[in-house]
């Protein structure tokens, strides 16, 4: 899908204000258009009577109608409004001569096949209309092709910087095919939702209709041997159905990808009444829609409006329990996430746990939530009640701290604490976590060598031992529930006597019922002395191999502790690697990463990121380094939760460190 609709929705908000109000006016405005297009083309095509009758149709609020003719997601109004135009200006050049209108048809298929891919059986129906009727000229294709890839130009450029991707969406995808027979089957509960909701048995009658009116208007274009106007809507029929159950669309059981065919459906519902005498036919026609709205619609459409009122109450009742709370940023699946985030214009700011989609909410949520993970669950799909089911086990099972309100059938989980990272909840809480046993302890080269041993070992995996010294270091290790021994060795400070902490974490969530402190003293300061020149203190991760290199994962703030040799004069060079691509146009150009460094205490520099490959220099005053044992800190100004990542909040890639 192009972003036309979404940059007209943009102005109208700039001229406007932001309001839902204005959202689906602003939508309606394309269906509207699109039924005054289809208005003019059946009036020159069939009968001012029968172009009336269609678009009276359109106008009934018919719960598949009322969907397409104000979805603002997928832009179907739009695509109605593309699809129309361009029949009817196929017909105008290839009926009436009208040859002028080419490249206007060429420039519009170009804007229809960017704004939404589905439109390719519309570009390809008024192809197949002008090869019949202007059979093969170099002239009047080569006119089509340029003006098209006018039309096309934005999503070109997006093609060419992301490599042409839409090659691949549209090629055959490689999935357990289903057979075309049980595809067929499928789409016909599918296809007769669109004339008649609510499961009535004879709605299948309507499709009955439309095949006549299908095999009446091909019967005259090959009696006549040629396309007359009104086969245009056969060949619609034909060529969008078959696109359709030849690609991998089709196994999804989705009614909205058969919207496009509301260009079509109706005019062939209509089209065998056509073969009546003019003064039934008029009688028949507005009767006939009348009877389909009322038989087959009008109870599923009044229940509709009670579904409707109360959604958006539940919605409104939601929104103000979710700002009564004090708290702005939540986590929530996709479809909630932006749908609270819309209907609040950005008071409440819900980034998804499913779906990455829009980058900014994703760094506002997780740059603001760094004592409190705030979570949202909205219970009226499968998939989201388990989510809530696997979070409330985790609350028992992990002991996490937490408020929780209730809104209806909503619930509200916020001041999770620690924070429960959302990768959790696609897990099972195993039924026992390791329980660890300090079995030795001890000072080796500057370092506290812990080495505990597991007396309930189990096979699952991703736990992490996290030791360290507060305020000073911090280390982890990973292993499995069926290690029997683990150690991991920390840096102390120097220091007569320091606190020890430790704890488990499950898959990013710490378990506070594991943590263990301990006082320990020194006998000899000089134990805490390192010999090497680089020891990293906290917020540096392990190695992960990252487009094709190692590099160490570094958190919002990182410190290092710098051991020079006597006399040294040179500088600290960093190689990193800024993942965030704030280049990139998603991010309007409104965020950089910045770091802050600071040594024993005193500023150094502060300076910007630039996507990729950074080398950072930090020169020293005389006399700021001691002799050992220097402190340095990198705070960095964003941090994000990446996939591949799943326990980690990364600030930046570090390649290496080198000693000038």
């Amino acid at each position: 899908m192009g972003s036309l609709a979404s940059h007209f929705f943009a102005l109208v908000f700039k001229m406007f204000g932001y309001s839902m109000g204005v959202l689906k006016s602003a939508t309606l405005l394309f269906y509207l258009a699109f039924m005054v297009v289809q208005f003019l083309l059946l009036k020159e095509i069939f009968s001012f009577a029968f172009a009336l009758a269609v678009t009276f149709f359109y106008s009934l609020p018919m719960p598949q109608l009322i969907t397409a003719s104000l979805d603002n997601t997928s832009a179907y109004p739009l695509v109605l409004f593309f699809g129309a135009t361009l029949l009817y200006l196929s017909y105008r050049i290839a009926s009436r001569g009208q040859e002028n209108l080419i490249p206007w048809l060429g420039f519009m298929a170009g804007l229809a096949f960017w704004t939404h891919q589905i439109t390719a059986a519309f570009i390809l129906t008024s192809l197949l209309n002008l090869l019949f009727r202007l059979k093969f000229r170099i002239k009047t294709w080569a006119l089509l092709l340029y003006s098209g890839m006018l039309g096309f130009l934005p999503q070109l450029f997006v093609e060419v910087m992301n490599r042409f991707s839409l090659v691949s969406f549209l090629a055959p995808q490689k999935s357990a095919a289903l057979a075309i027979g049980e595809k067929v089957r499928a789409s016909l509960p599918l296809l007769a939702s669109l004339l008649g909701e609510g499961g009535h048995p004879w709605r299948y009658f309507l499709l009955i209709l439309v095949l006549a009116g299908f095999l009446i208007l091909s019967g005259r274009a090959v009696k006549a041997k040629r396309l007359l106007p009104e086969a245009m809507f056969s060949l619609l029929f034909l060529v969008f159905y078959l696109v359709y159950i030849f690609s991998h669309f089709s196994e999804r059981g989705v009614v909205r990808y058969l919207y496009p065919l509301f260009v079509c459906l109706p005019v062939l519902m209509l089209a065998p009444f056509q073969v009546l005498k003019s003064k039934w036919r008029n009688f028949l026609l507005p009767g006939l829609v009348v009877a389909v709205f009322l038989g087959f619609n009008l109870k599923e459409s009044l229940d509709q409006v009670k579904r409707t009122a109360d959604r958006d109450f539940r919605i409104r009742q939601t929104a103000t329990a979710m700002e009564g709370t004090g708290r702005r940023y939540w986590l929530a699946d996709y479809w909630t996430a932006y749908l609270f985030t819309a209907v609040s214009a950005e008071r409440l700011i819900v980034d998804s746990y499913t779906i990455k989609r829009y980058p900014a909410y994703s760094l506002a949520y997780w740059n603001n939530t760094e004592t409190a993970a705030y979570i949202f669950l909205f219970r009226d799909v499968l998939q989201e009640r388990d989510y809530e089911a696997n979070l409330q086990r985790w609350l028992r099972r992990a002991n996490l701290g937490f408020k929780k309100r209730e809104a209806r059938s909503t619930r509200l989980f916020y001041e999770v604490r620690p924070r429960l990272h959302p990768r959790a909840l696609n897990r099972i809480v195993p039924s026992s976590f390791p329980q660890l046993e300090l079995a030795k302890r001890a000072i080796v080269d500057g370092y506290f060598q812990l080495t505990f041993q597991n007396k309930e070992a189990e096979g699952t995996d991703d736990f992490r031992l996290i030791a360290g010294i507060p305020g000073f270091s911090s280390v982890e290790t990973t292993f499995s529930g069926a290690d029997q021994t683990i150690w991991v060795a920390i840096p102390v400070p120097r220091q007569q006597s320091f606190r020890v902490r430790y704890y488990l974490d499950y898959r990013g969530v710490p378990l506070t019922s594991s943590v263990q402190e301990f006082e320990y003293g020194l006998s000899d300061i000089s134990a805490a002395r390192r010999k090497a020149p680089l020891v990293f203190l906290e917020g540096v991760g392990p190695e992960f191999t990252y487009q094709g290199k190692k590099r160490r994962i570094c958190t919002k703030k990182i410190s290092l502790e710098f051991n020079p040799e006597a006399g040294y004069q040179g500088k600290l060079r960093f190689f990193f690697f800024s993942p965030f691509r704030f280049s990139s146009w998603r991010w309007y150009g409104k965020y950089a990463q910045s770091v802050r460094v600071e040594a024993n205490g005193q500023s150094l520099i502060e300076a910007q990121l630039k996507d990729g490959e950074n080398i950072l220099d930090l020169v020293f005053p005389k006399n700021l380094l001691k002799e050992s044992g220097n402190l340095i800190t990198l705070e960095f100004r964003h941090h994000l939760w990446y996939f591949d990542y799943p326990f980690w909040l990364v600030s930046t890639f570090l390649d290496r460190i080198e000693l000038e």
